[in-house]
């Protein structure tokens, strides 16, 4: 190779060299490690290198966190609990000493709070896990023999020397760091150099800068103490950074026995009009969260990054363009990843989130600001995250001065949620600005106009920055509000909502085996759990006659994840007025099952077509009233494009088909109108009415839109099912009703039954009751309707509500169920974080779906669906519900129980129903759920037969008593 190739790459290389004349020394490697779980360490002065208990320790990586050497389970059932733990390395200086030279002891990062000695004397202590910090520990030095370095690291749980430790020889006036800020319009990156004169007398030195156009030469005079010396390096022709072309300069400065040397970028991030710009042009903020974790490791560290790096090459794969780092500023090797593969960082820090003390806000969030700026990847800073403690909020929003004087450059959003309802003051602050300047939604620093009241949790009026869980399934009530949201205010970032399946410890548990974790991995805290619920529940009802593998199920609900997410994304991107989405979640760390990703960062089943076509810039969103209907009726279809400046202004003829196996069954066309402008919506609303199907055969049809002419945009279909009302089973005989409402008892008419109303006293043969909401809150009506049980009648109880007595002001659960172990009813709120419904093939479910009951095909059936978790299990299991997954950051709690089940009692039977039948009459599936248990128990009710012996002496036994 000639010298005019050499040359040129030994500059470069040359550029890429970490800092200094003299190289770090790194402390990196096996370190010895003690717990201190009674606080004994300072007191025996463990601080000293003959008194620290070598015998008790174990080797532990640094860079690295204190749970891969020492599992401590306890700390994170127990966030806040201080852990406390003790490092010590030995080591020699390979710089020599001198009178012209410092040395200083750095550490990337340590959580949480540290105290260091080294050789018996005290460094300090720092706060503040996830800053950069040092020590001057010239004086503490030898030469020619070992120094020891030992660290006592207090943390809330899984805490450590997480990125790396080095002894570095620095000259009396030395670089701190410098800080690039790129100007394009002006073709100059202005370059402001922080220095540190020890001489005690002021100093001229020569500074050195170069960003790869040729040196800057410049003699600056530097006080005693830190000063600040701006130079401007001129670039003709600044190539910027982008998305799709990350171009980075690097930048080398340096003064006489010193340099500093990092990568940069010219790029500008802001919010224009209400909608984010970078460099200029539009963008959708496409973006999820997660932060440092790690599969086996837990808490990720800069000494191992297998996992890490997977993350953003996947997510831009799949279409992201952001990755916004909740609760948790980035590890500086993920900005670089980010730098080079030209993907957006939406930054967090430490005090973000779940804070109690407001003085511990922002604790080590300027470090990280001075530690990162230069990064053109991160273009936004995150001050706080669902916060409603008004202290704390009011602190944070203070900051900004103290943030700008370190970094102007970046936009800086305030409070993501908005938890904190101060909607006069801006949601953001952009770059160069000192003030909250930028409204979004209906934010105003007069008066907030309302943004619309959506029928979902946490999104409030006034909020420019959202996050909306809506219970699960989605109903169309909130479907259509949210697609209507914010049309009279400005833009709106959805920045926190997602969809959530159970979680699959099957596949965490085979992954963490591939790869050689060991047997007590923290992940096994609830893998292990998990496992033993499951397959504790698939034996207690039988469930291997459906799923004969329960992993099986476990990939059917990560695959319904992504139908949801699919109907997300319609929703989000049919909304004009959302200028960026932040997806929930990357992964399911913990065990939450709300993931897009597993833990090993690979993409669950069924996600990343999902997830390409949702962020695709031009899209259809197809959304239904309904995803199964009855024929010949009618449904509501709303149609929109989302067209994220891919398509010119203009109009696009197209069409909305309805097709099934014959063929298309219903046709209309549409226009695409793309208004002109720069401020153009980022969707259309193309069709909005209701649609009446022909009464065609049963089965699976498909909502199909298309462009005449073109290419077709992402997303042009959506799956529903069409059944028949006259295929409904028929009923015949009388059947015996108690509490029913008027539509329950119309359909059973309807289906050809005729119906009788209960009575106490009278009794029939093969006698079918169907009980509502409401029968009785005495013990003796109880009673005499179990003993019409026992005698040979099937009773349906088509609502848990009916066990439900009233003490006084007290309810009673489950008082009226005649079972031995009642248990209890679980009634929660489904969203995020929801069961899973099993059916089984059974007389319930005739003609209906079985195994994982879907909401595009059961709807608001699952949406109020209490279980009965605890109780005898039944004779005839039809529906199970399971809750695999953990509530955010809660350990994994398994749970189970019976959705729908049958119970013999003597000559008779008894069902018993979790799910909201009643409350959706006129859908499919309830009808035919309705109909179907009402014919089952017809044909299972038997003739009547004498009362057993000491049948009411048995009911009593059970509690079937009134209270005194």
């Amino acid at each position: 190779m000639n010298a005019r190739v050499l040359a040129p790459l030994a500059a470069a290389l040359a550029l890429l060299a970490p800092r200094a004349a003299a190289r770090p020394q790194s402390l990196d490697g096996i370190w010895q490690l003690v717990p201190d779980a009674q606080d004994a360490g300072v007191a025996q002065e463990w601080f000293r290198p003959g008194r620290f208990p070598v015998a008790e320790a174990r080797p532990a990586k640094v860079p690295g966190n204190i749970n891969e050497t020492w599992p401590n389970p306890a700390a994170v059932t127990t966030p806040g609990a201080a852990n406390l733990d003790w490092y010590r390395c030995t080591f020699e200086p390979q710089e020599a000493a001198g009178p012209d030279r410092r040395f200083y002891l750095r550490f990337g990062a340590v959580r949480y709070l540290s105290e260091a000695w080294l050789n018996g004397h005290e460094l300090g202590l720092h706060e503040g896990g996830q800053d950069p910090f040092e020590y001057d520990v010239t004086p503490d030095l030898v030469w020619g023999r070992a120094n020891t370095l030992i660290l006592r690291v207090a943390s809330p749980y899984f805490g450590g020397i997480n990125q790396p430790v080095t002894l570095e020889a620095q000259p009396l006036v030395r670089i701190i760091d410098a800080f690039a800020q790129p100007d394009s319009s002006a073709r100059v990156m202005h370059l402001d150099v922080t220095l540190e004169n020890n001489r005690g007398a002021g100093a001229a030195v020569e500074v050195t800068a170069d960003c790869g156009l040729g040196e800057q030469r410049t003699t600056v005079s530097v006080p005693p103490g830190r000063s600040v010396r701006r130079l401007d390096l001129p670039v003709p022709e600044p190539h910027l950074w982008d998305l799709k072309d990350p171009y980075l300069y690097s930048v080398a400065v340096s003064i006489p026995g010193d340099a500093y040397r990092f990568r940069t970028g010219f790029r500008d991030f802001r919010i224009v009009n209400g909608f984010f710009e970078l460099n200029g042009r539009r963008i959708l903020l496409k973006s999820t969260h997660g932060n440092w974790y790690d599969p086996i490791a837990i808490q990720g560290n800069s000494g191992d990054l297998t996992y890490l790096r997977r993350v953003m090459p996947a997510l831009k794969r799949a279409g992201f363009n952001t990755l916004r780092l909740i609760i948790s500023a980035a590890l500086p090797e993920q900005l670089e990843q980010a730098d080079e593969l030209g993907f957006l960082v939406y930054s967090e820090h430490e005090t973000s989130w779940q804070l109690q003390d407001p003085t511990k806000f922002g604790v080590s969030l300027n470090g990280v600001v001075r530690r990162d700026r230069n990064h053109p990847s991160l273009v936004i800073w995150g001050l706080l995250n669902e916060t409603s403690n008004l202290a704390i909020y009011h602190r944070a929003r203070a900051w900004l001065p103290s943030l700008r004087a370190i970094d102007p450059t970046r936009l800086v959003l305030l409070s993501s949620g908005r938890w904190d309802h101060d909607f006069r003051t801006a949601s953001a602050s952009n770059p160069g600005s000192p003030d909250w300047n930028v409204y979004l939604g209906g934010e105003n620093p007069i008066s907030p106009e309302p943004t619309g009241a959506l029928p979902a949790g946490a999104f409030y009026n006034g909020t420019g920055d959202a996050h909306v869980y809506e219970s699960y399934p989605a109903s169309w009530k909130f479907v259509s509000a949210f697609c209507r949201e914010a049309q009279k205010t400005h833009p709106f970032l959805l920045s926190e909502a997602g969809d959530g399946s159970q979680y699959d410890p099957y596949d965490e548990q085979r992954k963490l085996r591939a790869a050689d974790a060991p047997d007590d991995a923290y992940a096994e805290t609830w893998i292990r759990p998990a496992i033993a619920g499951l397959n504790r529940t698939w034996k207690t009802y039988g469930l291997a006659s459906v799923y004969p593998s329960i992993e099986t199920m476990l990939i059917d609900s990560a695959v319904e994840q992504s139908r949801q997410r699919a109907l997300t994304f319609s929703f989000v991107r049919g909304n004009p007025r959302v200028n960026g989405y932040n997806m929930t979640s990357l992964n399911d760390c913990w065990g939450t099952g709300e993931g897009a990703m597993d833990n090993f960062y690979d993409f669950k089943p069924g996600h990343f077509h999902v997830l390409q076509e949702g962020w695709a810039p031009e899209r259809w969103c197809l959304l239904m009233a309904s995803q199964h209907v009855y024929a010949g009726e009618p449904v509501h279809l709303r149609v929109s494009f989302a067209n994220e400046d891919a398509l010119a202004a203009g109009d696009y003829p197209a069409h909305l088909d309805v097709a099934g196996r014959s063929g298309v069954i219903w046709r209309t066309p549409v226009t695409v109108r793309i208004a002109p402008g720069p401020d153009a919506p980022l969707a259309y609303l193309v069709f909005d009415q209701d649609v009446t199907l022909p009464p065609v055969p049963a089965g699976d049809y498909a909502l199909e839109a298309g462009l005449d002419g073109r290419p077709n945009a992402a997303a042009g279909s959506v799956a529903f099912t069409l059944s028949r009302r006259d295929a409904l089973p028929r009923l015949t005989g009388a059947i015996t009703v108690a509490g029913l409402s008027p539509a329950a008892r119309a359909l059973l008419q309807s289906a050809g039954a005729t119906l009788r109303d209960y009575a106490p006293d009278q009794h029939f043969d093969h006698e079918a009751i169907l009980v509502g909401e409401r029968f009785s809150e005495s013990a003796a009506d109880w009673r005499r309707l179990y003993e019409r049980i026992a005698q040979g009648a099937h009773a349906v109880f088509l609502s848990p509500a009916v066990f439900a007595a009233t003490r006084g002001a007290r309810p009673e659960p489950l008082q009226w169920l005649a079972l031995g172990r009642r248990g209890t009813l679980v009634d929660e709120t489904e969203w995020l974080y929801h069961k899973a419904i099993i059916a089984r093939d059974s007389a319930a479910f005739s003609g209906l779906q079985i195994r994982l009951m879907t909401p595009e095909y059961y709807g608001q059936i699952l949406a109020h669906a209490p279980y009965f978790e605890g109780i005898d299990p039944p004779d005839q299991v039809a529906a199970v519900a399971v809750r695999c997954m953990a509530d955010g950051a809660a350990p994994l709690v398994y749970h189970d129980g019976v959705e729908l089940g049958t119970y013999r009692l003597a000559a008779g039977r008894f069902t018993i129903n979790g799910l909201d039948i009643l409350g959706n009459l006129g859908s499919p599936a309830a009808d035919r759920l309705l109909l179907n248990l009402a014919q089952q128990a017809a044909g299972d009710a038997a003739a009547l037969s004498p009362l057993p012996a000491g049948c009411e002496a048995g009911l009593e036994a059970l509690g079937l008593v009134d209270g005194s």
